[in-house]
């Protein structure tokens, strides 16, 4: 089956999150339901079918679609963000889990800098390119977390990306400043 009917929990979108899309890949007699911090509902909830439209959440605006039947997709659940606070997405299961995708970017804070008026400028190491910049310019790497939900509603754990190996002709070791200590002699 895919589930017990009613409410499942399928996914928890963390503070942060940013454009975020989540959809049924078929569609279905289940509903995709929203519920804010504490279990508050927000879309589908408290026995109730909400009609498509925008709704406030955790801090940005969810946007619920559910296409007719007939143009074949499932209904889904879309933000820009980002979102202030942590949100949990629903399923209310009425038959067979047709499949959820779901992505959303975190986006990283930058490092908290100890004395950024005394230091100079340090290398900020990228893939296979070294750059300077003053250490205030710190630009956010965003980190995409996709995935897909399956009969189980079970979200898979995503294997940490292969190092990147570095390119014939390109140094293979990089310095980078970790510390200070005292001058030596040698």
């Amino acid at each position: 089956r895919g589930g017990p009917l009613g409410h499942q929990k399928i996914l928890w979108i963390p503070a942060g999150a940013s454009r975020l899309q989540i959809a049924q890949l078929r569609p279905s007699s289940n509903y995709l339901a929203l519920r804010g911090p504490g279990g508050r509902s927000i879309i589908n909830g408290n026995w109730a079918v909400d009609p498509p439209g925008s709704y406030r959440a955790g801090g940005t605006v969810f946007r619920y679609n559910r296409p007719p039947r007939e143009e074949g997709k499932g209904e889904s659940l879309s933000a820009e963000g980002p979102t202030t606070q942590p949100v949990d997405v629903y399923m209310i299961f009425q038959e067979e889990n047709p499949g959820v995708f779901y992505q959303y970017v975190i986006s990283s804070s930058p490092p908290i800098l100890e004395n950024p008026t005394s230091e100079p400028a340090v290398p900020q190491l990228q893939p296979e390119i070294l750059r300077v910049e003053p250490p205030l310019a710190v630009v956010p790497r965003p980190a995409r977390t996709p995935g897909t939900l399956q009969r189980q509603v079970r979200i898979p754990q995503m294997p940490a990306p292969p190092h990147p190996r570095t390119p014939l002709g390109s140094p293979a070791a990089y310095w980078k400043r970790v510390g200070h200590s005292a001058c030596s002699a040698s």
